[in-house]
């Protein structure tokens, strides 16, 4: 009888559970998070009482555990997909912010160029108005404004970026470090389900945390997660049963994870990219912030080379050659921890002066009253109270010091965000052209020369400067041949070719293009040995040692070697032209001194030379200086009529032209009235398809229009990932979601248990009380 009411009894307490468990599911059916909670049931075995007697029954029904539903492959599919669709939803916002960062406004870029193009072309119809010019000074301040501010806000947006991503990893170590202390209370209890809650809670911080980013979660037989970062296994561990990593972020966006053992060596500190979730959104947004920013500060120095190129070849009212009209120079002042005072440092380039290339570092003197800039290297560059004037940079520094302070002035360099327009008066502005042209009267061709200056490129061979003793002693060379070059910055040379106890080699100069000016002639063969581009010649290069030893030899170049003997060769040239020398030793000792005087030479632009053609059929042509009637050097026209011969670039084009047509190139004595520099400056406003230079507008059109690329881009990704991420829930929902028609009907179920179970227990009493009072 008694087994018959502990049946009973196990069966009301089954059912109640089951119903409790059921309600549980249908209070939480909204609750994020909850997963749908099953009761595991068993029989409980019957036992023989005696030998004599073999149960047939059981003895009721035990609750082995209330189980949670949860498929762990459909939890890491959401994982994976809000990772997904996080970043996308990260990612939209921050480029949005680029894109409106870089559409047109009033007193944006692509005004302010515009109108700084209307008043070069406007001033370009009367060069000496003073109104236009000072219109001209007027928008191209407000343009260079307009581009560094621009500048300005795209980085401040990735300082947002980075200042978010901070954000986001102080967050991941705070889940972290939550799932570690809810994963020290599992398994803790015995009680069936006790540890539902505990998991539901760790599952839902493990979504939050692929929300911010992608991970992997490994589960142990306890129910514990090992976590991993990335979106394949093996990657740096974020938490297992150590506790949870230290982790940090550099200055990419990049996690840099450190294990969670106290003791873990350096080199088990990993640095890996995150691949989803909202700090790969960030990185990948500020990847495309400094590409885009990058992209600004390319064309803002194509532009700014090419302009102050044109700017620089023109001539201004007086003749002479004009100056940068943009600068991308700046610092950035970063004072040390260390420092007392609150000095502040602001710099003003000077024009026409060219800034040192590298970082500066002041350091205050208290004691003498001076602020002292040093260069990378440590050489002191200048001093100043409160003002240290370098050469092309005028620093000032307001506020008190304190002795010892240090500011250190980092170069940015070719950033668009250090634009300026450097002049500030209008008698500053070259409107004339570097070069006039002649063409001669008798030409019987009818083609129009053009001319500009060209870069002549590197010879490639050491400087005599670097190979010459700087303390005047001489020094052996390792064979004769080309011994080094004499840049085309040098005004004068001594070299001196010594016997050591057998014959002094011979020493030989000569141009680039093949004209010797000093040491013995060559024969054809010598010539065409030496005369090559390994050596440093340009291309094409022809022999010509007919003015070898002559004391004027070459465009005014004075050549002395009085002082030579038996022992020693020497010899020395001054007034050189803006061109690279090459220096040869011929066979002897090889014992070489000297040195080189530096200079700023003649500029190419500052010759008179002129331009012959030999053979129009095969288009060669020769430059000569008109003062001498030297050979600079000759060339062979290309299909559009271009070539360049030392220095010069030149282009006969627009008509045909005949053996003996003659063009006089000279430089312009006066800009005044000559509007040929604003012409060029103006045609840089259209590109030139074959060189690719100018169009600014329109090249900084497809900067904004690849931002906007971008945004599609990622807006069609989010519509993706959220499709898949909500394909995703669907399926969390369906295998551990809770189901309200579903537990309804289990309601009724486990109350007819219960009632049954109920009625069991109501008929053994009724029974036993009968036999009690049969008795």
């Amino acid at each position: 009888m008694s087994d018959f009411l502990n049946i009973a009894k196990s069966g009301m307490v089954a059912s109640r559970v089951a119903l409790t468990t059921t309600s549980e599911n249908v209070a939480n059916a909204n609750t994020e998070g909850y997963s749908r909670r099953e009761v595991i049931t068993s029989e409980v075995s019957g036992s023989a009482g005696n030998p004599l007697f073999s149960a047939i029954n059981g003895n009721g029904v035990m609750i082995e555990d209330v189980r949670r539903a949860f498929d762990a492959l459909v939890a890491g599919e959401v994982r994976r997909t809000v990772s997904a669709l996080s970043s996308s939803e990260t990612m939209v916002p921050a480029l949005e912010q680029l894109e409106n960062r870089m559409l047109p406004e009033a007193g944006g870029i692509k005004e302010t160029l515009a109108d700084f193009f209307d008043a070069v072309e406007g001033l370009a119809g009367t060069p000496d108005d003073n109104g236009l010019r000072s219109v001209l000074l007027n928008t191209g301040e407000s343009f260079a404004g307009a581009v560094a501010d621009m500048a300005d806000n795209i980085n401040d947006l990735a300082t947002y970026l980075q200042g978010q991503g901070e954000q986001v990893v102080d967050r991941v170590n705070g889940i972290l470090k939550e799932l570690h202390r809810l994963q020290e209370q599992i398994g803790v209890s015995t009680v069936p389900g006790a540890n539902n809650s505990v998991m539901d809670r760790r599952d839902q911080l493990l979504t939050d945390l692929s929300k911010l980013v992608e991970v992997q979660v490994e589960y142990g037989e306890m129910g514990t997660a090992t976590v991993t970062l990335g979106n394949v296994p093996g990657g740096p561990t974020l938490l297992d049963a150590n506790g949870p990593a230290r982790v940090s972020m550099n200055s990419g966006l990049a996690l840099v994870v450190r294990p969670a053992t106290a003791a873990s060596a350096p080199d088990e500190t990993q640095t890996r990219a995150a691949t989803g979730g909202r700090l790969h959104g960030l990185a990948s947004a500020l990847g495309a912030v400094t590409a885009t920013l990058d992209d600004l500060n390319d064309w803002a120095v194509a532009l700014t080379e090419e302009m102050n190129a044109v700017h620089m070849a023109s001539r201004d009212e007086n003749g002479d050659p004009g100056t940068r009209l943009f600068s991308l120079n700046g610092w950035e002042a970063e004072p040390a921890p260390a420092n007392r005072g609150t000095s502040i440092v602001s710099t003003t380039e000077v024009l026409g002066e060219t800034p040192p290339d590298g970082d500066i570092k002041l350091v205050r003197d208290e004691a003498a009253g001076l602020w002292q800039a040093f260069d990378e290297t440590g050489a002191l560059l200048g001093s100043g109270t409160n003002q240290v004037v370098l050469p092309g940079v005028v620093i000032d520094l307001n506020g008190p010091p304190a002795e010892g302070d240090v500011i250190n002035l980092r170069a940015t360099h070719g950033q668009a965000q250090n634009m300026r327009f450097l002049l500030q008066d209008a008698g500053q502005i070259a409107t004339g052209g570097g070069m006039t042209v002649v063409a001669s009267a008798a030409n019987a061709g009818d083609a129009e020369l053009t001319v500009a200056s060209a870069d002549i490129g590197s010879t490639g061979l050491p400087l005599m400067s670097d190979i010459l003793p700087g303390d005047g002693s001489s020094t052996t060379l390792i064979s004769d041949g080309v011994v080094g070059v004499i840049p085309a910055s040098a005004s004068e040379l001594t070299l001196a070719s010594l016997s050591t106890g057998g014959t002094p080699s011979d020493i030989m100069i000569f141009t680039r293009e093949g004209t010797q000016i000093a040491g013995p002639a060559l024969t054809a063969a010598e010539a065409a040995a030496l005369m090559t581009t390994a050596n440093g010649f340009a291309s094409g290069a022809i022999y010509d040692g007919t003015l070898s030893g002559q004391a004027d030899n070459y465009l005014g170049t004075q050549l002395s070697t009085d002082g030579s003997s038996a022992d020693a060769q020497w010899l020395r040239l001054t007034d050189l032209p803006y061109e690279d020398l090459i220096v040869v030793a011929g066979p002897g000792d090889l014992e070489i001194g000297g040195n080189i005087t530096a200079g700023d030479g003649t500029e190419p632009d500052d010759r008179s030379v002129r331009l012959e053609v030999i053979d129009a059929a095969t288009g060669e042509v020769e430059l000569t200086d008109q003062a001498t009637g030297h050979r600079l050097g000759g060339g062979i026209l290309d299909a559009d009529g271009n070539v360049e011969i030392a220095g010069f670039s030149l282009t006969l084009s627009g008509g045909t032209i005949q053996n003996g047509d003659l063009y006089d190139v000279g430089a312009t004595t006066s800009g005044s009235g000559d509007a040929r520099g604003l012409n060029a400056l103006v045609a840089l406003r259209i590109r030139d398809t074959e060189t690719g230079i100018g169009g600014y507008d329109a090249k900084f059109t497809e900067l904004r229009t690849e931002v906007g690329g971008m945004l599609a881009a990622v807006q069609t990704k989010e519509e993706v990932d959220r499709a898949r991420y909500e394909s995703a829930e669907i399926a969390q929902s369906a295998a551990s979601g809770v189901d309200l028609d579903s537990e309804a009907a289990n309601l009724m179920k486990y109350q007819q248990a219960y009632q049954a179970n109920a009625r069991v227990m109501s008929v053994a009493r009724d029974i036993f009380s009968t036999l009690i009072n049969s008795l």
